[in-house]
C-alpha cells in the first residue's frame, strides 16, 4: 500500500510540474465573471434569461452574472458545481460529494434550497433527479456549454414555480460546426481524488445550411477522497459513537441496572455496561474513544468514511434543427446522462437489539447483573458495531432522459413563436451492502425462542465482545444488494409569441405572451427490508408515490418610455404576471414589476419588485416517512458524549425529562451516550404555496473616462412566507421549543405542540418525528458587489502584448431570519454555514494564444452554534492557465487551493468540519487538452 501510494504522490508532482510548465510558457486566459453580450445576427437568435421578450437593445433590470465556458475549463472540475460554488451568491451544496447524499450536483442561490432555484437548458426545463424537484446539473452536456447566466432575485412571473431565489440558465451552442475533442485529468498531491474526463462533439450544417445536427458525448470519473487520508479527520472530534465492537447493555430508566459501584465494586454510578475486550466479562461502560494508553467504548467511525465520493458519469446529447420554410424551423434535443456514485460508511450499528436475559451465551456476569434490576425478567436494550459485515456500501446509479422537440418561426416585423413539448425522466437506483437482519438480530439474542426456527431457521450467535462472530454467523445475518428505486417523470408543453405591439420616440413597446402545461409525477419504492425496518445499520423509509399538474398563463410587457432627453439617457419599464393553476395548491398569481434609468450613458439605475411563489413538490407532499440522524444537544444530559461534563437542568427542564420517562437528572445524572437522534420526516398534502416578495434595487457604472471598468451594487431583500420546511425549523428547533415551554403536567405535555413530536427509547435516547407545514417566515437581505477591469497594455505603452484583467465578486449578508433567529455569521444544525461575507477576486493576464488567472476565494469567519468556537476566515487561491498551439489546439492546467489550506475542524459536524463550504481535498492539480477541426 504505501508503494501505491509513494506512486501516486509522484503522480501528482508529475502533474504539477506538467501545469506549472504550461503556465510559465503560456501565462494563460482569464475566465471573466461577466460575460459579454453574446452576438447574435437576428432578434431569435438572442437569449436574456429573467425576461422572454426578444429585443437586441433590451437591459436586464435583475442582477445577472454570466461564467464563460472558459471558466469551466479552467476550474479543474468535470463537473460544474464547483465553478458556480464558487459566485458569492449561491450556497455550496454539499450532496454532490457527501458520503450521506446521492451524488446529485444542485445549485443553491441565496440559501433558499435548492429546489427554489430554477434550472433551466436554453430557456427550457430538464427533469429533475429527485422528488424535491432538484435538477441534477450532471445531467448537463458540458461540451456544448456557451455559458451560464446566473439571474437572483425571484423570477416565476416569467418562469413559474421553483424560480423563487432565481434562475440559473446553461446556454448551449446549438448551431455547433465541425469536430472537437477534450480530454483532461487532475489529482491531489496526496494522489487521491483523481479525476478523468474525456468528451468529444460533432456538428454539420446540411441542405445548404438550412439544417443542423450536433452530437455530444462524454465520459467522467472521480476518484474518492478518505478521511483517513486527510489530517484532522480520520478521528471524529465529537467522540465518535457509543455504539462500538464488544457490545453494550444499555441501562432503562423504567428498570435500570444496578450501578457500577454496586454491582462490580468500582466505576462510580455507570449504569450502562461494556462488555470487555474478551467477551468474557463486564465493566461500566467508559464514554471516550480508546487511547494507545487508555481504554475507552467509544467507536471512531470517521476513518472508515469517504469525504469526496467516488463519480464516474457518461453523458449523450443530440440537437437538431431544420428550416421547414423561410419562416419556420423544426427543432429536436435529447440529453441522457448516466451516473454512478458510491458511498462507503462505517460498519452496521445494531442500535435496537433486544436481548433476553436468559440468552445461554450470555457470559455469567452479564446475567448477574441483569438478575439484580427491579424486573429480572425483562429483557434488556442491547447495542454493537457489526464489524464482521465490514464497511456500509451503498451505490447509487441515476439514468436521466430529457426530450424537447418543437416548432419556432418569424411572423414578421419582429415577431417571433415558438411551441414544443418536452418528455423527461429520472430513474435512480440505491444498492445497499453490508446491512444486516435485525429480526433475525433479535431472534439470536433472544435465545432462539419457539417461533423463531421455523420463521428464521434461527442461529445461535455469540455477540459478547468484539470480532467474536464467525464467517457462519455473518452469513446468517448479512443482508446485501437491498435495492431502492425512484422514478421521476415531467411531461410539459409551452407556447410562446413575442414582438412590439407599438412604437413610441423612445423605441418599440414588447410584449411576451404564453402558456404552458406541466405534469410531475414521482415514485419511491423502497426494497421491503427497508420498509420493514429490518435493515440494521440503515434507517428505515416508506413508499411515496403522488403526482400534480399546473396550467399557466404568462405575459411580459417592455416600454422604452424616455431615451436621449437631458438626465434621461434611456428609461425602460418592465412589468409581468403569470396566473397558474395547480391540482395541489389550486391558483396562484405573481408578477413583477421594475425598470432601469440611464441618466447617461456611463450608469444605469436598475430596480425589480417581484411576487413569486413556489409550490410544493410532490416528494414535500406525499414523502411516507424517512429516518436519519442529525447531531443534538439532549437538554437532559449531565454529561456529553464525549465524557464532559454538562451543566445541571434547571427545575423546569428536569421536569420535561421526568414527563418524558427519565428519572430526575439532577439527581441520578444523565449520560447523553450517542451525539446524534434518529428523526423520521414525513410529508404533508395540505401544504400551501410559498410565497416571496423581492425587491431588488442597484447601479451599475461603465464610466466613459475609463475603458474597460465596470462597477455594479446591487440591494437585495427576499421575505418568504409559507416557507415550507421541517416543523419549528428542524428537530433543534422542536426540542428548543419543548425544553422551554414549563409544561409541569402530563396532559399539558401531550397538548404541547413541540413536545408531542417527541419521545424516547427505553433506553433514554430522544426520537423525533418531523412532519413538513408552512411554519415559518424566512427573511433575508444583503448586498451584491461586482467590479471588472480590463486593461490592454498597449494603452499604457507596453505594446501590443495582452491585457490584464481584474474582476472582483463580494456577497454581504445582512441578515438570514426564521423562526425569531438570525443565522448569518453561523454553523448551525438547520442551515450550515452562513457566512457574513463571501469574496472572490481574479487577476490575469490574457492575449488571444494565452493567459493566467490567480483566483482568490474567501469565506469569512463564523461561530459554531453549540460549540459557540469561533471559525476564522478562510483564504483559497487558485492559479490556472491556457496556451493555444495553432489553430486547432489549446492546452490547459492549473492548481486548485494552491497553498494547500486545510480546511478548519469545526466540531459537532459528521465529517469534523463544514464541508459545504469549506476544501477537504487539499491542494489539487490538473492538466487538460483540447483539439477542434473547424469545417
Amino acid at each position: 500500500m504505501m508503494i501505491a501510494r509513494t506512486a501516486d504522490q509522484r503522480r501528482g508532482w508529475t502533474i504539477l510540474l506538467g501545469a506549472a510548465s504550461i503556465m510559465a510558457l503560456a501565462t494563460p486566459a482569464t475566465a471573466q465573471e461577466e460575460a459579454p453580450a453574446p452576438a447574435a445576427t437576428a432578434a431569435s437568435d438572442i437569449v436574456v434569461t429573467g425576461t422572454r421578450v426578444r429585443d437586441p437593445n433590451l437591459k436586464s433590470s435583475s442582477p445577472v452574472t454570466a461564467v464563460t465556458n472558459q471558466a469551466l475549463l479552467l476550474s479543474g472540475s468535470p463537473t460544474v458545481d464547483r465553478l458556480l460554488n464558487n459566485l458569492p451568491q449561491i450556497a455550496p451544496s454539499q450532496n454532490a460529494t457527501s458520503n450521506r447524499g446521492d451524488g446529485i450536483v444542485s445549485v443553491d442561490l441565496r440559501k433558499l434550497g435548492p429546489s427554489r432555484t430554477l434550472v433551466l437548458v436554453n430557456g427550457r426545463r430538464m427533469v429533475p433527479s429527485s422528488g424535491l424537484g432538484i435538477v441534477d446539473l450532471n445531467s448537463i452536456p458540458s461540451a456544448l456549454l456557451e455559458r451560464v447566466e446566473v439571474v437572483t432575485g425571484g423570477a416565476s412571473a416569467v418562469y413559474g414555480s421553483d424560480a423563487l431565489a432565481g434562475v440559473v440558465n446553461f446556454i448551449l451552442d446549438k448551431k455547433y460546426e465541425g469536430l472537437g475533442l477534450r480530454a483532461e485529468t487532475g489529482v491531489s498531491d496526496r494522489g487521491d481524488g483523481t479525476n478523468r474526463l474525456i468528451e468529444g462533439t460533432l456538428g454539420a450544417s446540411f441542405d445548404d445550411g438550412r439544417g443542423n445536427v450536433v452530437l455530444s458525448a462524454g465520459f467522467s470519473r472521480r476518484g474518492e477522497v478518505r478521511a483517513a487520508d486527510r489530517k484532522g479527520f480520520g478521528v471524529s472530534i465529537n467522540g465518535g459513537s457509543a455504539t462500538a465492537p464488544a457490545g453494550r447493555i444499555d441501562n432503562i430508566g423504567l428498570n435500570p441496572n444496578p450501578t457500577a459501584g454496586s454491582f462490580l465494586g468500582t466505576g462510580g454510578t455507570a449504569r450502562d455496561y461494556a462488555f470487555t475486550p474478551d467477551g468474557n466479562g463486564i465493566r461500566g461502560f467508559i464514554n471516550s474513544l480508546p487511547t494507545a494508553t487508555t481504554p475507552g467504548d467509544r467507536y471512531n467511525f470517521s476513518n472508515k468514511e469517504f469525504l469526496q465520493i467516488p463519480l464516474e458519469r457518461l453523458s449523450m446529447a443530440a440537437l437538431g434543427s431544420y428550416e421547414l420554410a423561410p419562416s419556420i424551423e423544426a427543432f429536436a434535443e435529447t440529453y441522457f446522462t448516466h451516473n454512478e456514485v458510491n458511498m462507503r460508511q462505517g460498519e452496521s450499528p445494531l442500535t435496537a437489539g433486544t436481548l433476553s436475559p436468559t440468552n445461554p451465551l450470555l457470559p455469567q456476569v452479564a446475567r448477574d447483573m441483569l438478575a439484580a434490576r427491579p424486573d429480572p425478567t425483562a429483557n434488556a436494550s442491547f447495542q454493537r458495531r457489526l464489524t464482521e459485515l465490514g464497511p456500509r456500501l451503498q451505490t447509487v446509479t441515476t439514468d436521466a432522459l430529457q426530450i424537447n422537440a418543437g416548432l419556432r418561426g418569424d411572423l414578421g416585423r419582429d415577431w417571433q413563436w415558438e411551441v414544443y413539448y418536452g418528455y423527461g425522466r429520472s430513474e435512480q437506483t440505491r444498492v445497499i451492502r453490508g446491512g444486516a437482519s435485525q429480526s433475525r438480530i433479535n431472534a439470536s439474542l433472544l435465545g432462539c425462542p419457539a417461533g423463531t426456527v421455523e420463521a428464521f431457521g434461527c442461529r445461535l450467535i455469540d455477540f459478547f465482545g468484539p470480532n467474536s462472530l464467525t464467517d457462519a454467523d455473518v452469513a446468517y445475518i448479512s443482508v446485501d444488494n437491498a435495492k431502492d428505486k425512484t422514478v421521476f417523470t415531467r411531461n410539459a408543453a409551452s407556447a410562446s409569441i413575442t414582438g412590439p405591439i407599438f412604437q413610441l420616440p423612445a423605441g418599440a413597446v414588447s410584449v411576451a405572451v404564453g402558456a404552458e402545461y406541466r405534469k410531475d409525477s414521482f415514485r419511491y419504492q423502497p426494497d421491503d427490508i427497508r420498509r420493514r425496518g429490518d435493515l440494521a445499520g440503515f434507517y428505515p423509509s416508506l413508499p411515496t408515490a403522488g403526482s400534480y399538474d399546473v396550467k399557466e398563463l404568462f405575459g411580459e410587457l417592455i416600454v422604452p418610455v424616455l431615451a436621449d432627453l437631458p438626465a434621461i439617457h434611456r428609461l425602460t419599464l418592465e412589468v409581468g404576471a403569470r396566473y397558474a393553476d395547480y391540482s395541489s395548491v389550486g391558483r396562484v398569481f405573481t408578477f413583477k414589476a421594475g425598470g432601469s434609468w440611464e441618466p447617461i450613458p456611463d450608469l444605469r439605475l436598475r430596480g425589480l419588485y417581484q411576487r413569486a411563489t413556489r409550490a410544493p413538490s410532490v416528494f414535500e407532499l406525499f414523502q411516507g416517512g424517512d429516518i436519519a440522524a442529525q447531531t443534538f444537544s439532549d437538554p437532559c444530559a449531565t454529561v456529553a458524549p464525549t465524557g464532559a461534563a454538562r451543566p445541571t437542568p434547571t427545575a423546569a427542564v428536569a421536569t420535561i425529562c421526568q414527563l418524558q420517562g427519565l428519572a430526575d437528572p439532577r439527581t441520578a445524572g444523565f449520560t447523553q451516550i450517542i451525539s446524534t437522534l434518529d428523526v423520521n420526516s414525513i410529508g404533508n398534502p395540505k401544504l400551501r404555496e410559498e410565497t416571496s416578495k423581492t425587491l431588488t434595487a442597484g447601479a451599475v457604472l461603465t464610466p466613459r473616462f475609463a475603458p474597460g471598468l465596470s462597477l455594479s451594487v446591487d440591494y437585495y431583500r427576499i421575505k418568504v412566507s409559507d416557507y415550507i420546511n421541517r416543523a419549528f425549523g428542524g428537530v433543534n428547533g422542536v426540542i428548543a421549543n419543548c425544553f422551554a415551554s414549563g409544561v409541569t403536567t402530563a396532559a399539558a405535555y401531550a397538548a404541547q405542540p413541540a413536545c408531542q413530536l417527541l419521545s424516547r427509547r427505553i433506553s433514554g435516547e430522544l426520537i423525533a418525528e418531523l412532519p413538513l407545514a408552512n411554519v415559518q417566515t424566512l427573511k433575508t437581505s444583503g448586498l451584491d458587489i461586482q467590479a471588472n477591469y480590463a486593461l490592454p497594455l498597449d494603452r499604457i505603452g507596453l505594446g501590443d502584448i495582452g491585457t490584464i484583467d481584474l474582476a472582483g465578486t463580494a456577497t454581504y449578508l445582512r441578515d438570514y431570519k426564521t423562526v425569531g433567529q438570525d443565522y448569518v455569521g453561523r454553523i448551525s444544525q438547520n442551515f450550515g454555514g452562513i457566512p457574513k461575507w463571501r469574496t472572490s477576486v481574479d487577476l490575469g493576464w490574457r492575449n488571444d494564444d494565452a493567459g493566467v488567472r490567480l483566483q482568490w476565494r474567501r469565506i469569512g469567519g463564523m461561530v459554531e452554534d453549540i460549540s459557540q468556537r469561533h471559525i476564522p476566515a478562510v483564504n483559497y487561491f487558485d492559479l490556472n492557465g491556457r496556451l493555444e498551439v495553432g489553430e486547432r489546439i489549446e492546452f490547459y492546467g492549473g492548481i486548485n487551493n494552491l497553498f494547500d489550506r486545510k480546511a478548519p475542524l469545526v466540531p459537532n459536524q459528521i465529517f469534523n468540519s463544514d464541508t459545504q463550504n469549506y476544501d477537504i481535498v487539499g491542494r489539487y492539480l490538473f492538466i487538460g487538452a483540447k483539439l477542434r477541426f473547424r469545417p
